[in-house]
């Protein structure tokens, strides 16, 4: 997460027409713009060999009441959040639990539209992209240096909606996976042909005071497993995840930002596999007997992660400060915890 924090290779362009915006990012090189873990504009290295448009987002006001966007190479969130326009505090580390889905993937392309209902907007978005695996599995993987990736889609809809200072939205999206569990493989044996997942989220912001705002999230995922014969029906696959955050302007020198986020990554509290498998022989007929057996997906720790962030304008461009605290780090047990800071400075010239 450290390294995904602060690798920006590459560089982005952006203009803002009011009712017209548009971004693009270019680079060179095999690291050209990485993988990332926030909704920025990214592309996987093996897009970026050569010195090219790495990455575009484009959005527009079609009519007084309706807006479109489209974007290659990036997620359908960062154009939702771009139509919303609610104010989010940018932290490096931790993540929102809306931008969590439990794995690493990559988007190829995606587009969103909204609609001005009153006081209320919608937005219906839809993307098509990759699940990265954690592990290489194959020797061509690490003779190439990309791992293997299959094929994800996800459709959106989602309600927001401001007054007094109180920003609220929610939503629905179903991710579906053609041969990944929530970014897992299982070998062949297993059977499983992919998975499908509904998320419902949830999250409202608020000021508190001078200066002051709070912000919660909440995820929630629901996931049913594709497979042949061999697996059972199941209860299905719960996960949560939830953060925390509070954020104040202005502290140390006009425009400033100082917060504190308290989250946790997107985690399988309850489900399991079942397979029919043979569990005892009769020797009259000399036929297996059939039962199920059970594979639990739920890890036995939890992890929580703080971070602590303050970003403000210098002359030579925008610093960022931030330390931060994992526990259990990946939802293992017995993992060592995880502790970091890192700086940032982003200047143009």
């Amino acid at each position: 997460r450290l390294r995904g924090a602060v690798e920006r290779v590459g560089h982005s362009l952006s203009i803002d027409r009011g009712d017209f915006t548009a971004a693009v990012t270019i680079g060179d090189g095999q690291r050209a713009a990485g993988l990332g873990w926030a909704p920025n504009l990214q592309l996987s290295s093996d897009d970026a060999a050569a010195a090219r448009v790495l990455a575009a987002r484009v959005a527009a006001r079609i009519a007084p009441d309706t807006q479109i966007g489209f974007a290659l190479s990036q997620g359908a969130s960062g154009l939702v959040a771009q139509f919303q326009g609610s104010s989010r505090p940018a932290f490096l580390v931790a993540p929102e639990s809306l931008a969590d889905s439990g794995l690493l993937e990559s988007s190829d392309i995606a587009a969103a539209t909204r609609f001005d209902l009153g006081a209320w907007g919608l937005t219906i978005s839809a993307e098509q992209g990759r699940a990265w695996l954690g592990e290489n599995r194959q020797a061509s993987d690490v003779l190439f240096g990309v791992r293997e990736r299959f094929p994800t889609s996800r459709l959106g809809v989602a309600l927001d909606r401001s007054w007094e200072g109180l920003d609220a939205s929610f939503a629905l999206s179903w991710l579906s996976e053609e041969r990944t569990l929530l970014g897992a493989h299982f070998n062949s044996a297993f059977d499983i042909n992919g998975s499908n997942t509904l998320f419902a989220d949830g999250r409202l912001s608020a000021p508190i005071a001078s200066n002051w705002r709070i912000g919660a999230a909440y995820r929630g995922g629901f996931t049913r497993i594709s497979g042949g014969d061999l697996i059972g029906e199941g209860p299905g696959i719960r996960t949560q995840a939830w953060s925390l955050d509070v954020t104040r302007r202005s502290t140390f020198v006009h425009s400033d930002s100082i917060g504190l986020r308290l989250s946790q990554p997107l985690r399988v509290e309850s489900g399991d596999i079942e397979f029919e498998l043979p569990i005892a022989y009769n020797y009259a007929d000399e036929s297996p007997i059939l039962g199920r057996q059970y594979l639990s997906l739920s890890p036995e720790g939890r992890e929580l992660m703080g971070e602590l962030n303050w970003t403000g304008q210098l002359p030579i461009g925008t610093l960022g400060i931030s330390t931060y605290y994992r526990r259990q780090p990946g939802h293992y047990q017995s993992a060592p915890d995880d502790v970091g800071a890192l700086i940032s400075l982003n200047s143009h010239f």
